[in-house]
């Protein structure tokens, strides 16, 4: 059997020039799907989703077999993994290969936490999916329990591709284009987000949550605590009683997706859906965005000062925005130190994300030196300024 795939599109085996391997297949015995194999050309058909070739396939999931099965045409699949599961990305039989959905599939408690959460975010987003051009919830279903636990949820594709464009980090250089229509994307969320029905706590409450969590990251492993120990003692004092708002929770450039025929964006990945500050899905974006006048990859402490706290266009940016959100000096302050506890949390593996060794130790390194740059000036507020130029 051929691949479903032009000739050109496919790599060559090892059975002779230009030849087309056989498709392996998903699942087993008769229900099974056959997989059409991809190589580096078919990445752009669905560039910033589709990252490397499949490497293995695990068993499918019940219900991804029944979409399949019910399919008049079956599409061409693509599968690649991910923590806990896998994404298995489905084209068009024919025509442009246009990418028609994705499945995520989960294995495991952990996983599939992750991946309910999701599901519960696209199905509270569902109103404001085609206004701020989210995905769409198609399915999910979540089966057994403990290390027996499946889950897979289907939803539409988003079009686009990840923002790989650069800000020079220079105090007045413009952001570029995909950067600007990011943040002018995230503005429309939280002003649409408030004709959602939902039930958000204050920002006391949101930094009581956080310092818990802290507390309890302490006691799983107290060598945590040159990183840990200032999250309890900065949330002891009662912070603002200002309700907290809607965030993405992740909203780095990895997960926002830019169309340049449409000149516009849309984001992907909500499984960190969620209650935080008005700031915090900024801050999000301002540090984890690329950013300095050389391509070699600068460390926190070398990036983050400059972003935060060095006069021009990123601290403005900051400064009108906790502005437009009625935050005083306090409340940003507060704000900011939220973000910055939170992430820790989640870069630590104190989340739904899980951390191996290396990535752990990875955390230590940066934020052991953005913590104590932070400690030496007595752990600034917004609107705050030093000589921190990019290094």
């Amino acid at each position: 059997m051929q691949s479903a795939l032009p000739a050109a599109a496919v790599r060559p085996s090892g059975r002779g020039p230009g030849s087309n391997p056989p498709p392996r297949r998903f699942g087993s015995g008769a229900g099974s799907v056959p997989i059409s194999p991809f190589s580096s050309a078919q990445l752009r058909l669905c560039p910033g989703i589709l990252k490397r070739e499949p490497n293995g396939f695990p068993r499918m999931h019940e219900l991804l077999r029944e979409r399949l099965q019910a399919a008049a045409v079956p599409p061409v699949l693509a599968q690649f993994p991910l923590d806990g599961g896998a994404l298995i990305a489905a084209f068009a039989p024919s025509g442009d290969r246009r990418l028609r959905w994705l499945a995520k599939t989960a294995y495991g408690p952990a996983a599939c936490r992750r991946l309910e959460a999701e599901a519960r975010a696209l199905s509270l987003l569902a109103p404001l999916a085609a206004e701020l051009t989210l995905p769409s919830l198609l399915a999910f279903r979540h089966t057994g329990a403990g290390d027996a636990a499946s889950a897979c949820l289907v939803q539409s594709a988003v079009g686009g591709q990840r923002i790989h464009c650069r800000w020079n980090g220079s105090p007045q250089a413009p952001f570029p284009r995909p950067m600007q229509l990011a943040q002018r994307w995230l503005e429309r969320f939280q002003e649409s987000a408030c004709s959602l029905p939902l039930s958000l706590p204050t920002l006391a409450k949101v930094g009581a949550d956080t310092a818990s969590c802290a507390t309890q990251a302490l006691q799983t492993d107290p060598k945590l605590t040159p990183l840990l120990a200032w999250v309890p003692q900065f949330f002891a004092t009662p912070g603002p009683s200002l309700r907290a708002v809607a965030i993405h929770g992740d909203f780095w450039p990895g997960n926002v997706l830019w169309d340049a025929r449409s000149d516009s964006v849309g984001v992907i990945d909500w499984s960190g859906f969620g209650a935080g500050s008005a700031l915090d899905d900024l801050l999000t974006w301002m540090t984890q965005m690329p950013a300095g006048r050389t391509q070699r990859p600068l460390s926190r402490v070398q990036s983050w000062p400059a972003v935060l706290f060095r006069p021009g266009r990123a601290q403005q940016n900051l400064l009108a925005w906790s502005q437009r959100a009625g935050y005083d000096a306090a409340t940003a302050r507060y704000a900011l130190y939220l973000f910055l506890a939170r992430r820790l949390l989640w870069e630590l593996g104190f989340g739904l994300q899980s951390r191996g060794p290396a990535e752990r130790d990875w955390t230590r390194r940066e934020w052991s030196a953005v913590l104590t740059w932070l400690a030496e000036r007595q752990f600034p507020t917004l609107g705050t300024t030093f000589p921190a130029p990019f290094a």
